[in-house]
């Protein structure tokens, strides 16, 4: 594995499902803390509401694909890095859920919960193996639904296991390298996709929240070497 020891001013993130929720937030919060973005997501209105809104004059530039293409998806990122210029982070948050259930499975739904939750974060990974920064940090958004029985949510949970396992194994292939590898399997998060089935009785984080703790893995504030797949949810709150 080849990592660049020299960095520009600006470190460089990758974040996927950047229009809304988790992937949102970490957008807001890396530019906060002064880093260059490139935001990707499918939902090119909610790109576009960034770009014009939070995001504007900021270093944020915007790629609209489907990672369910994914020759598609890493010829526009490539496409947007400066062939020199090292990436210190990738954010895989792009998620998709759809229930599937014994009584109306369609494989190609299943198909392409697993695209997105599960081969994706693998193939953007390996695209930009050779591109990260010395240090350089993937983050995965996980799920604790792998260790809870969710009716009907059985291709779901399945894609967040596998990123789970995917994470543990691309923690051994960077071995030494310095590049660090975390999944993190969060909780109840209020997003988009969760909206809906969202229970109020039990304790939730915001993206914000998330945001939060995906960038303690990219300073260094978490394990990621041991294939910890460590649970994130936020504490109770009161008056919401």
């Amino acid at each position: 594995m080849t990592t660049f020891d020299e960095r520009p001013a600006r470190p460089l993130a990758v974040v996927t499902g950047a229009a809304s929720g988790i992937g949102e937030a970490c957008v807001g919060l890396l530019i906060d803390r002064g880093w260059s973005v490139i935001a990707i997501d499918i939902d090119a209105a909610g790109l576009h509401r960034g770009q014009t809104g939070p995001w504007a004059g900021s270093d944020v530039r915007t790629i609209t694909v489907d990672l369910r293409d994914l020759r598609g998806a890493i010829a526009a990122i490539d496409a947007e890095i400066e062939a020199d210029r090292p990436v210190d982070a990738l954010l895989n948050i792009a998620g998709m859920y759809h229930e599937t259930t014994v009584e109306d499975f369609d494989p190609e739904i299943a198909l392409d919960i697993l695209r997105v939750n599960t081969l994706a974060p693998q193939a953007l990974s390996y695209a930009l193996w050779n591109r990260f920064a010395k240090n350089g940090c993937i983050v995965n958004a996980g799920s604790q639904s792998i260790g809870v029985f969710i009716p009907d949510a059985v291709t779901y949970t399945a894609s967040k296991g596998g990123l789970a396992a995917l994470t543990f194994a691309m923690q051994g292939t960077a071995g030494d390298s310095g590049l660090r590898i975390y999944c993190i399997n969060f909780g109840q998060v209020r997003t988009p996709m969760y909206e809906a089935a969202l229970n109020e009785e039990v304790p939730y984080a915001t993206p914000e929240e998330t945001a939060e703790e995906v960038f303690a893995c990219i300073e260094g504030g978490r394990r990621g070497r041991e294939g910890i797949m460590y649970p994130f949810t936020s504490p109770p709150k009161t008056n919401r």
